[in-house]
């Protein structure tokens, strides 16, 4: 695929523990954890049912997932198959 097409990609769960709605009112902006973990990919914090749940961008997490494959394929180059 060349760059900027659009693609499908799908991801393989093997296990959902839970699965809740939260309220927008509900969620609550990211706390500063300090400046070794990067919260860019946390959209915000939740409580539900006395627990702190930490809603995560998936589509930032795979989007980075996918450059960072990109970059290893292009570091990694296949040899070029001998005539």
């Amino acid at each position: 695929m060349a760059s900027g097409e659009n693609g499908f990609l799908g991801l393989i769960v093997d296990v959902v523990e839970e699965v809740i709605n939260v309220n927008v009112q509900d969620i609550e902006a990211t706390p500063d954890f300090g400046t070794k973990l990067d919260t860019d990919y946390i959209l915000g914090m939740a409580k539900v049912r006395d627990t702190v749940k930490a809603i995560l961008d998936i589509d930032r997490i795979v989007a980075c997932d996918l450059l960072q494959t990109a970059a290893e394929k292009s570091d990694n180059p296949k040899p070029e198959a001998k005539a």
